[in-house]
């Protein structure tokens, strides 16, 4: 991902996110989670790689009884999101990914891969 500015980028996660409501969790925070995102994204998350993916949290257990997915660059080991739901993990991860692979070919490529409801 090259973007701009993270509030670019927040601005692409939040609209990728809002266009899959039926997807995530009825409570997801789709303003605080793409502005997080974008910063970790731009200042913290390691690797190089443009493909992302949510994997079970190494630490074991850190909201109770329910597992987390930490979603991270595929050869990194410094995450973005804590998902509390594998399948929460892998939206966020494939959104990540369909956004780091049109900014790698310089067009804005739309995520997909899910129904659109239509």
């Amino acid at each position: 991902m090259v973007p701009e500015s993270s509030e670019e980028l927040a601005l692409q996660l939040q609209a990728a996110f809002e266009a899959r409501p039926y997807l995530l969790r009825p409570d997801f925070p789709f303003r605080i989670a793409a502005r997080r995102i974008a910063d970790a994204c731009l200042n913290t998350a390691d690797g190089d790689s443009r493909y992302w993916v949510a994997c079970a949290d190494a630490d074991g257990v850190r909201h109770g009884a329910r597992p987390v997915y930490v979603v991270r660059r595929l050869d990194g080991q410094i995450g973005v999101w804590d998902a509390l739901t594998q399948d929460e993990g892998d939206i966020l991860a494939h959104v990540l990914t369909e956004l780091a692979l049109g900014s790698a070919t310089g067009g804005t490529r739309t995520p997909t891969g899910y129904p659109t409801g239509s």
